[in-house]
């Protein structure tokens, strides 16, 4: 015989059993939770009392756990890479689902590109922190950090560095590992920082139309004014007439003539050669 369960009564106390063979469906829930956890057991023990006499049974019930822990980093964002221009905070997201009871996240920065003196700068001002309500509040990060059970997220954020060198963008990561249950997952985003800086290059910047005058016998002192200029950066020097000719100026052939160049504000001066 198949028990289809058509009526179901609520169980309040010791039930009436028919006389002969019979028997119960018992049913009761099990919550669909959000934690991932090893499958679980209970029980249902049954006390039948029949002339004057006790029987017992027990039977068990497993749970089998629907629940797998996720880690990522930036979910939203495609390639899990944020873009964070340069001088403002990077902030990344770590998105954490169904985790299990007693859960730690450990996070760390690693360079790309971009090196430590691009972002977070351990040994100046820089911060490396971490929010668990949206922004609100910010906590250093020092070593693992306890995760809730279920469904959670964390802001992470870091400084980057407002430099004044031209330079192409640069990125570096957030590597994210969660224990979980037994288990350890990884998870890496990265942040692109968007490169603010423009060289520029101008002469005699502060003269009207950038000319500079100077009396006939003393030294024309020119002011080469360079803007952010990136690393290994050169600059050549050179001499053009214009209606005065090299006679008039500079010439080459006289051993009294100069061609120089300061870099300390004219406290030593170093002839130009090529």
């Amino acid at each position: 015989m198949v028990l289809l369960g058509t009526t179901w009564h609520n169980v309040t106390g010791a039930i009436s059993v028919g006389v002969g063979k019979s028997d119960l469906l018992v049913r009761t829930d099990t919550i669909d939770d959000s934690t991932d956890e090893n499958n679980e057991s209970f029980y249902l023990k049954a006390t039948l009392s029949s002339n004057g006499v006790d029987y017992k049974a027990t039977g068990t019930a497993t749970i089998i756990d629907n629940d797998d822990t996720t880690l990522t980093v930036n979910p939203n964002a495609a390639s899990n890479n944020i873009n964070v221009d340069e001088g403002e905070n990077a902030v990344f997201t770590v998105s954490i689902g169904e985790a299990g009871e007693s859960s730690t996240i450990t996070l760390m920065l690693a360079d790309g590109t971009a090196i430590d003196a691009d972002y977070f700068d351990s040994a100046s001002a820089g911060f490396f922190q971490y929010s668990t309500d949206g922004g609100t509040t910010w906590h250093n990060v020092t070593g693992a950090i306890s995760v809730a059970a279920g469904n959670s997220s964390l802001l992470v954020r870091t400084d980057t560095i407002d430099d004044s060198t031209d330079e192409n963008n640069e990125l570096f990561s957030l590597h994210a590992s969660l224990s979980s249950n037994g288990k350890t997952l990884t998870a890496t985003g990265t942040a692109t920082i968007i490169d603010n800086d423009d060289t520029s290059l101008t002469i005699n910047p502060t003269a009207a139309n950038n000319n500079i005058n100077v009396d006939e016998g003393d030294h024309a002192v020119f002011t080469v004014s360079i803007g952010k200029a990136a690393e290994n950066s050169s600059i050549t020097l050179t001499l053009a007439d214009g209606t005065a000719l090299d006679a008039d100026y500079f010439d080459s052939g006289n051993a009294a003539g100069v061609f120089e160049y300061s870099t300390d504000n004219g406290a030593n001066w170093t002839p130009i050669t090529g």
